[in-house]
């Protein structure tokens, strides 16, 4: 990520659009994109998860969501954009992601769906 991305972001990071798992029913589905992977999330109970995905999580696990990090920013429970997510599982193992690049959320009954178009919110620059 360069400098004057990393910058703005910085500056932006409270006015951008997120997802906070706190505040979603169980079985709300997240599937993110990040630079190297694809997850999918299933809300159990609050910051509690089924969590699949990337090379290290081939099949569902369960798992923590701590929350992600933008540097020296961290933000418990949420997803954001251009944050690297952080989960605990295994006899709290740790998993950081790449960078989150585009998030869909899929309600506990697949009766709505919300994508988050976090590259439309840069301004060219």
């Amino acid at each position: 990520m360069n400098d004057w991305l990393k910058k703005w972001l910085a500056e932006n990071i409270d006015d951008i659009a997120g997802i906070d798992l706190k505040r979603l029913k169980p079985g709300t589905k997240i599937v993110a994109e990040t630079k190297n992977s694809t997850y999918t999330i299933i809300v159990v109970d609050q910051q509690q998860v089924i969590l699949r995905g990337g090379r290290f999580v081939p099949a569902p696990i369960e798992a923590f969501f701590k929350g992600s990090n933008l540097d020296s920013t961290f933000r418990p429970a949420w997803i954001g954009f251009m944050m690297c997510m952080e989960f605990l599982y295994e006899n709290k193992r740790t998993l950081t992601t790449s960078r989150v690049k585009s998030a869909t959320v899929v309600g506990p009954h697949e009766d709505w769906s919300f994508t988050l178009d976090w590259p439309d919110l840069i301004p060219p620059g």
